[in-house]
């Protein structure tokens, strides 16, 4: 589906007319290929992607309460309750590696804002959050809260930048206008590639 998102005061005139001008660009994105999830269900020696590099995966039982991930000396460790075997794991390991990332995306993310924030003159730090929606990376609300999917987390640092770039910009500009896609440039020139890069790593993720 296509969903339009106008300022309250834009007349419906003109939102017509707005997307009838993108219906190129919209029956494009519409024919893309969508990104294929991998399976849920985690091996011994799968690979993971971490800020841009394929990282394995080590699954072992051990005497713990409920399944944990580590990461050590480039390796993921996953412990699992030894009481649980075949399918019953499954869960518990895709929690523990999802709770992971998103601690560090709350670790790392604010600090990225802050480092870009200047650069679109934000005087305040705004308000951040952390989700697990997959339908997107990142997004900006009418009142300033940017939201950001822990996923990012697998992704190289130059598109985690480029998102939170993304959506300081909207603090600026609140849709993608010519005026948005300048702004950005700006303070991105190579924002083409970026966007590029993005679509490709984005196909393929395993969670």
């Amino acid at each position: 589906e296509v969903r339009v998102a106008a300022p309250s005061t834009l007349s419906d005139v003109d939102v017509r007319d707005i997307v009838r001008r993108r219906a190129a660009w919209i029956v494009a994105r519409l024919s893309e290929p969508k990104p294929q999830l991998g399976p849920c269900r985690f091996s011994n020696g799968d690979l993971i992607p971490y800020l841009g590099r394929e990282t394995p995966l080590t699954i072992r039982p051990a005497k713990v309460p409920a399944a944990t991930l580590r990461f050590r000396r480039g390796r993921f460790l996953v412990s699992t309750p030894s009481g649980l075997v075949g399918n019953e794991q499954d869960g518990p390991i895709h929690d523990a590696i999802a709770k992971w990332y998103w601690d560090r995306a709350s670790e790392r993310l604010p600090a990225c804002v802050e480092r870009w924030r200047a650069s679109f003159q934000v005087k305040d730090q705004p308000r951040i959050l952390i989700g697990a929606q997959r339908s997107f990376w990142g997004s900006c609300s009418p009142g300033g809260t940017l939201r950001f999917s822990w996923r990012v987390m697998m992704l190289d640092p130059s598109l985690i930048d480029y998102i939170v770039v993304h959506e300081l910009a909207h603090l600026k500009v609140l849709n993608h206008s010519p005026d948005y896609w300048r702004l950005v440039s700006q303070v991105l020139p190579d924002v083409k590639e970026r966007r590029r890069r993005l679509r490709e790593a984005e196909k393929g993720l395993p969670l």
